[in-house]
């Protein structure tokens, strides 16, 4: 959202900065099976011995209408940014890229009927100390 934001003209007041640490954060995240292993072996190294599960897990917003998923797009760095425009590119992605976000309606569970996007990548990883 916040790329979409940036792209039709919209300032955060530091717009290169966001933008960085978004690629920044991609790279760390891409990362991070690589670095859970490193993590590991240093634990090992130190006598500490662990077992290390990494692995993705969905990270999605709900919301009962659409309208409620571009509210959502006041989340973190837009919830600074006053300009209205911010809901005018949200809008505009579900509109016209619904598959960038992932749009859908669930299907089963307990948020049958809602709309949902992906929300970015989360990554979930356990550290087991072996006894």
């Amino acid at each position: 959202m916040l790329n979409r934001f940036i792209e039709e003209g919209g300032d955060t007041g530091d717009n290169a900065r966001h933008l960085s640490v978004i690629a920044e954060l991609r790279r760390f995240l891409e990362l991070l099976t690589e670095g859970a292993s490193r993590t590991t072996e240093a634990l090992q190294v130190a006598g500490v011995p662990v077992e290390i599960k990494v692995q993705r897990q969905p990270n999605r917003f709900y919301g009962h209408s659409l309208v409620d998923l571009i509210a959502l797009s006041s989340i973190n760095v837009l919830a600074g940014v006053e300009d209205l425009g911010k809901f005018e590119a949200a809008a505009a992605l579900l509109r016209d890229k619904p598959e960038a976000v992932d749009l859908q309606i669930e299907d089963a569970g307990p948020r049958k009927g809602m709309w949902s996007v992906n929300a970015g990548l989360q990554w979930i990883a356990v550290f087991r100390r072996q006894v």
